[in-house]
């Protein structure tokens, strides 16, 4: 029974493997440069812009989940486009109400752009009580049915997930050089702009993807949980190489054995089970970090 869930299921936990520990460095490295409220809000817009062309496939008079590869294909690619550009809009307009309404230093600002996330809360609520038909994908959406989650989808998540990874992997270095240049020393390291840009970039198109295939509270768990926990329960005296690989380790172990219990249970939600294994996880490699330094 769970060999044939496995199976079932191969392509969608391969891609969430993958997607979950890419997501857990790029969280910790948007916390590392003071995002993290950003990275809420523009998590929640790649939601809201995934209801949105949902919405616009059918006013187009498309059949969603058609059967049909091409064209669901298509479809996909549609959405997963209005997604990201709703979601970079998003993102502008958090930075303009952080940066040009309310001046550095302000308490109100994270108050302003949290009352920002609850808009579009809202808004995401409006869409589907307008579109009826969406209802049941804004539950799967959120919570991360497994069943919801078409091969087509996981596969792209895999290879986007392995990318977003090995890329965030490799400049580790400099994007946390990058981080404290930003925080510590009030200003851009030399060089620093295209690679800032580049890891928004790819942030935003794997948030985006991954809201589609594998929910939003996946999403938010695999860029808040890992990093929260460990820098919690581990401290922060540890080498960027070593928390590098606690983030990873517990993104990947928390979205296994999530995983796992879901299968077993066959009632469990799936997303919910990586987020508390994600939490117990990076709360056990923090403490055994701790202990040995």
């Amino acid at each position: 029974m769970i060999w044939e869930s496995i199976q079932l299921y191969k392509w969608t936990i391969l891609s969430a493997l993958a997607i979950a520990p890419a997501l857990a460095l790029v969280g910790a490295q948007s916390l590392a440069r003071g995002w993290s409220l950003r990275a809420l809000v523009v998590g929640q817009g790649t939601s809201f812009g995934t209801y949105f062309g949902l919405l616009l496939v059918g006013w187009l008079g498309w059949v969603h989940d058609s059967g049909q590869p091409a064209e669901d294909f298509k479809q996909f690619i549609f959405i997963l486009t209005i997604s990201v550009l709703v979601a970079a809009l998003i993102g502008l307009i958090t930075i303009w109400i952080e940066n040009r309404l309310l001046r550095p230093g302000d308490p109100s600002r994270p108050q302003a752009v949290m009352a920002f996330f609850t808009l579009l809360l809202a808004a995401s609520a409006l869409i589907v009580a307008v579109s009826p038909h969406l209802e049941s994908h804004l539950a799967s959406a959120f919570t991360g049915d497994l069943s919801t989650a078409s091969d087509l989808e996981s596969r792209l998540t895999l290879g986007l997930g392995l990318g977003v990874l090995g890329w965030v992997w490799l400049r580790w270095q400099r994007l946390s050089q990058a981080a404290f240049a930003r925080v510590v020393l009030l200003k851009d390291g030399p060089g620093s702009e295209p690679l800032e840009i580049t890891f928004s970039l790819l942030a935003l198109v794997a948030m985006a993807l991954t809201v589609h295939a594998l929910g939003v509270l996946f999403v938010f768990g695999s860029l808040f949980v890992p990093s929260s926990v460990l820098t919690l329960v581990g401290g922060k005296s540890q080498s960027l190489a070593a928390f590098r690989w606690q983030l990873v380790t517990t993104a990947v172990l928390g979205a296994a054995i999530g995983f796992g219990v879901s299968l077993i249970s066959t009632t469990l939600p799936t997303a919910p089970m990586i987020v508390f294994f994600q939490a117990l996880v990076g709360a056990t490699v923090g403490y055994a970090s701790s202990r040995r330094s």
